[in-house]
Protein backbone atom coordinates (compact mmCIF):
# COMPACT_ATOMS: atom_id res chain seq x y z
CA UNK A 1 0.00 0.00 0.00
CA UNK A 2 0.71 3.51 -0.09
CA UNK A 3 1.17 4.53 3.11
CA UNK A 4 2.05 7.97 4.23
CA UNK A 5 2.67 8.50 0.33
CA UNK A 6 -1.14 8.29 -0.44
CA UNK A 7 -3.12 11.39 -1.69
CA UNK A 8 0.43 13.17 -1.41
CA UNK A 9 -0.53 15.64 -4.10
CA UNK A 10 -4.28 16.17 -3.43
CA UNK A 11 -3.69 19.33 -1.48
CA UNK A 12 -1.49 20.86 -3.91
CA UNK A 13 -4.22 21.02 -6.70
CA UNK A 14 -6.06 23.61 -6.17
CA UNK A 15 -3.32 26.19 -5.43
CA UNK A 16 -1.74 24.77 -8.48
CA UNK A 17 -4.87 24.96 -10.70
CA UNK A 18 -5.16 28.57 -9.58
CA UNK A 19 -1.62 29.53 -10.24
CA UNK A 20 -2.02 27.90 -13.94
CA UNK A 21 -4.95 29.72 -14.50
CA UNK A 22 -3.22 33.09 -13.34
CA UNK A 23 -0.64 32.16 -15.79
CA UNK A 24 -2.67 31.21 -19.18
CA UNK A 25 -4.50 34.23 -17.98
CA UNK A 26 -1.36 36.64 -18.01
CA UNK A 27 0.25 35.21 -20.92
CA UNK A 28 -3.38 34.98 -23.21
CA UNK A 29 -3.45 38.59 -23.05
CA UNK A 30 0.46 39.14 -23.58
CA UNK A 31 0.72 37.21 -26.23
CA UNK A 32 2.08 39.08 -29.39
CA UNK A 33 1.36 35.96 -31.58
CA UNK A 34 -2.00 34.09 -32.14
CA UNK A 35 -0.54 30.93 -31.97
CA UNK A 36 1.24 31.89 -28.42
CA UNK A 37 -2.35 33.15 -27.38
CA UNK A 38 -3.23 29.66 -28.07
CA UNK A 39 -1.00 28.08 -26.16
CA UNK A 40 -1.89 29.81 -22.94
CA UNK A 41 -5.58 29.24 -23.49
CA UNK A 42 -4.43 25.06 -23.47
CA UNK A 43 -2.51 26.49 -20.07
CA UNK A 44 -6.13 27.85 -19.05
CA UNK A 45 -8.21 24.55 -19.96
CA UNK A 46 -5.14 22.33 -17.80
CA UNK A 47 -5.86 24.84 -15.35
CA UNK A 48 -9.46 24.41 -15.68
CA UNK A 49 -9.14 19.98 -15.42
CA UNK A 50 -6.45 20.79 -12.35
CA UNK A 51 -9.69 21.99 -10.69
CA UNK A 52 -12.08 19.03 -11.76
CA UNK A 53 -9.47 16.43 -10.43
CA UNK A 54 -8.90 18.33 -7.09
CA UNK A 55 -12.27 17.27 -6.49
CA UNK A 56 -11.38 13.85 -6.11
CA UNK A 57 -14.71 12.43 -6.86
CA UNK A 58 -15.59 9.91 -9.97
CA UNK A 59 -18.22 13.22 -10.89
CA UNK A 60 -15.85 15.10 -11.04
CA UNK A 61 -13.15 12.98 -12.60
CA UNK A 62 -15.34 12.15 -15.19
CA UNK A 63 -16.21 15.81 -16.14
CA UNK A 64 -12.94 16.06 -16.22
CA UNK A 65 -12.04 13.77 -19.09
CA UNK A 66 -15.39 14.61 -20.89
CA UNK A 67 -13.85 18.07 -20.64
CA UNK A 68 -10.45 17.03 -21.93
CA UNK A 69 -11.89 14.96 -25.12
CA UNK A 70 -13.02 18.62 -26.20
CA UNK A 71 -10.92 20.56 -25.43
CA UNK A 72 -7.81 18.42 -27.39
CA UNK A 73 -10.12 18.47 -30.68
CA UNK A 74 -10.89 22.31 -30.37
CA UNK A 75 -6.84 23.14 -29.74
CA UNK A 76 -6.32 21.19 -32.47
CA UNK A 77 -8.87 22.84 -34.89
CA UNK A 78 -7.93 26.48 -33.81
CA UNK A 79 -3.78 25.76 -34.16
CA UNK A 80 -4.81 24.35 -37.78
CA UNK A 81 -6.69 27.63 -38.06
CA UNK A 82 -4.23 29.74 -36.98
CA UNK A 83 -1.67 29.00 -39.74
CA UNK A 84 -4.23 29.16 -42.36
CA UNK A 85 -4.90 32.32 -41.65
CA UNK A 86 -0.99 33.11 -40.53
CA UNK A 87 -0.53 32.36 -44.24
CA UNK A 88 -2.54 34.54 -46.08
CA UNK A 89 -0.95 37.72 -43.88
CA UNK A 90 2.18 37.48 -45.58
CA UNK A 91 5.30 38.97 -43.07
CA UNK A 92 2.86 39.40 -40.68
CA UNK A 93 1.65 35.98 -40.61
CA UNK A 94 0.10 35.40 -37.28
CA UNK A 95 1.26 38.65 -35.35
CA UNK A 96 -1.74 40.39 -33.69
CA UNK A 97 -1.12 43.68 -35.84
CA UNK A 98 -3.13 44.72 -38.35
CA UNK A 99 -2.19 42.98 -41.62
CA UNK A 100 -3.31 42.93 -45.20
CA UNK A 101 -7.12 41.43 -45.72
CA UNK A 102 -7.18 37.69 -46.19
CA UNK A 103 -7.95 36.21 -49.64
CA UNK A 104 -10.59 33.78 -47.63
CA UNK A 105 -12.31 36.23 -44.80
CA UNK A 106 -15.41 34.66 -44.71
CA UNK A 107 -14.62 30.93 -44.33
CA UNK A 108 -11.84 31.48 -42.17
CA UNK A 109 -13.56 33.99 -40.00
CA UNK A 110 -16.52 31.27 -39.45
CA UNK A 111 -14.42 28.72 -38.77
CA UNK A 112 -12.43 30.91 -36.05
CA UNK A 113 -15.40 32.14 -34.58
CA UNK A 114 -16.94 28.49 -34.12
CA UNK A 115 -13.50 27.33 -32.70
CA UNK A 116 -13.57 30.60 -29.98
CA UNK A 117 -17.83 29.76 -29.37
CA UNK A 118 -16.17 26.22 -28.80
CA UNK A 119 -13.09 26.42 -26.75
CA UNK A 120 -14.31 29.68 -24.40
CA UNK A 121 -17.10 26.90 -23.16
CA UNK A 122 -20.46 28.73 -24.50
CA UNK A 123 -23.68 27.17 -25.00
CA UNK A 124 -24.31 24.42 -27.08
CA UNK A 125 -21.25 23.28 -28.05
CA UNK A 126 -19.48 20.57 -25.60
CA UNK A 127 -17.34 22.77 -23.97
CA UNK A 128 -19.98 23.93 -22.13
CA UNK A 129 -21.43 20.79 -20.96
CA UNK A 130 -17.89 20.02 -19.82
CA UNK A 131 -17.81 22.85 -17.41
CA UNK A 132 -21.60 22.28 -16.54
CA UNK A 133 -20.84 18.56 -15.38
CA UNK A 134 -17.50 19.99 -13.18
CA UNK A 135 -20.01 22.67 -11.84
CA UNK A 136 -22.68 20.17 -10.46
CA UNK A 137 -19.53 17.81 -9.25
CA UNK A 138 -18.48 20.44 -7.10
CA UNK A 139 -21.73 20.50 -5.36
CA UNK A 140 -22.24 23.27 -2.81
CA UNK A 141 -19.65 23.21 -0.36
CA UNK A 142 -16.20 25.37 -0.32
CA UNK A 143 -14.97 23.35 -3.57
CA UNK A 144 -17.98 24.72 -5.48
CA UNK A 145 -16.58 28.35 -3.96
CA UNK A 146 -13.24 27.92 -5.76
CA UNK A 147 -14.44 25.89 -8.97
CA UNK A 148 -16.69 28.60 -10.03
CA UNK A 149 -14.63 31.29 -10.23
CA UNK A 150 -11.49 29.24 -11.99
CA UNK A 151 -14.27 28.02 -14.25
CA UNK A 152 -16.20 30.89 -14.67
CA UNK A 153 -12.65 33.33 -15.22
CA UNK A 154 -11.34 31.03 -17.34
CA UNK A 155 -13.99 30.86 -19.56
CA UNK A 156 -13.82 34.97 -19.40
CA UNK A 157 -9.94 35.24 -20.13
CA UNK A 158 -10.61 32.93 -23.26
CA UNK A 159 -13.89 34.82 -24.55
CA UNK A 160 -11.69 38.57 -24.25
CA UNK A 161 -8.66 37.32 -25.81
CA UNK A 162 -10.28 35.50 -28.50
CA UNK A 163 -12.59 38.25 -29.18
CA UNK A 164 -9.52 40.80 -29.54
CA UNK A 165 -7.69 38.35 -31.39
CA UNK A 166 -10.34 38.19 -34.23
CA UNK A 167 -11.23 41.99 -34.32
CA UNK A 168 -7.37 42.28 -35.58
CA UNK A 169 -7.35 39.24 -38.20
CA UNK A 170 -10.71 39.65 -39.80
CA UNK A 171 -11.79 43.19 -38.82
CA UNK A 172 -8.80 45.84 -38.80
CA UNK A 173 -7.12 45.16 -42.18
CA UNK A 174 -5.86 46.63 -44.82
CA UNK A 175 -7.25 47.24 -48.00
CA UNK A 176 -4.45 44.78 -49.62
CA UNK A 177 -4.50 40.94 -50.48
CA UNK A 178 -1.62 38.61 -51.22
CA UNK A 179 -1.92 37.27 -54.25
CA UNK A 180 0.24 34.69 -53.91
CA UNK A 181 -1.79 33.57 -50.32
CA UNK A 182 -3.40 29.91 -51.03
CA UNK A 183 -6.14 28.07 -49.27
CA UNK A 184 -4.71 24.30 -47.89
CA UNK A 185 -7.75 22.25 -48.38
CA UNK A 186 -6.11 19.75 -46.26
CA UNK A 187 -5.39 22.11 -43.42
CA UNK A 188 -9.47 23.19 -43.49
CA UNK A 189 -10.93 20.09 -43.68
CA UNK A 190 -9.18 18.90 -40.84
CA UNK A 191 -9.83 21.99 -38.74
CA UNK A 192 -13.37 21.64 -40.03
CA UNK A 193 -13.66 18.18 -38.72
CA UNK A 194 -12.09 18.59 -35.54
CA UNK A 195 -14.88 21.37 -34.91
CA UNK A 196 -17.72 19.14 -36.13
CA UNK A 197 -16.63 16.69 -32.97
CA UNK A 198 -17.81 19.23 -30.94
CA UNK A 199 -21.54 18.69 -31.18
CA UNK A 200 -21.33 15.53 -32.06
CA UNK A 201 -19.58 15.15 -28.79
CA UNK A 202 -22.54 16.79 -27.38
CA UNK A 203 -25.26 14.64 -29.42
CA UNK A 204 -23.31 11.42 -28.13
CA UNK A 205 -23.18 12.71 -24.68
CA UNK A 206 -24.84 10.24 -23.04
CA UNK A 207 -22.55 6.91 -24.12
CA UNK A 208 -19.39 8.79 -23.98
CA UNK A 209 -19.75 9.76 -20.48
CA UNK A 210 -21.56 6.05 -19.61
CA UNK A 211 -18.06 4.84 -21.26
CA UNK A 212 -15.62 7.90 -19.29
CA UNK A 213 -17.88 6.65 -16.53
CA UNK A 214 -17.07 2.92 -16.16
CA UNK A 215 -13.29 3.28 -16.63
CA UNK A 216 -13.84 6.50 -13.70
CA UNK A 217 -15.21 3.34 -11.92
CA UNK A 218 -12.17 0.98 -12.40
CA UNK A 219 -9.65 3.59 -11.40
CA UNK A 220 -11.67 4.16 -7.77
CA UNK A 221 -11.73 0.36 -7.12
CA UNK A 222 -8.55 -0.22 -5.25
CA UNK A 223 -9.39 -2.95 -3.70
CA UNK A 224 -9.47 -4.71 -7.18
CA UNK A 225 -5.72 -3.21 -7.46
CA UNK A 226 -5.02 -4.60 -4.07
CA UNK A 227 -6.29 -8.04 -4.88
CA UNK A 228 -4.17 -7.60 -8.27
CA UNK A 229 -1.24 -6.58 -6.80
CA UNK A 230 -1.17 -9.21 -3.78
CA UNK A 231 -2.22 -12.52 -6.52
CA UNK A 232 0.89 -11.12 -8.44
CA UNK A 233 3.67 -10.74 -5.07
CA UNK A 234 2.23 -14.33 -4.36
CA UNK A 235 2.78 -15.97 -7.75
Amino acid sequence: ESGNLSHLVQEWLWPLALLTLALGAVGAFASVTLQGMLAYLVVLSVGTLLAGMALGTPEALQAALFYLIHSTWVAGALFLIADLVSRQRGIKEAQLIQGPALQNPYILGALFFAGAIAVAGLPPLSGFVGKLLLLKAAGSGWEAAVLWPVVLIGGLVTLVSLSRAGSTLFWRVGLSQLDSAELDNGRLLAAIGLLLMSPLLVACAAPVLDYIGAMVTQLHDLESYHMILHSGGGA
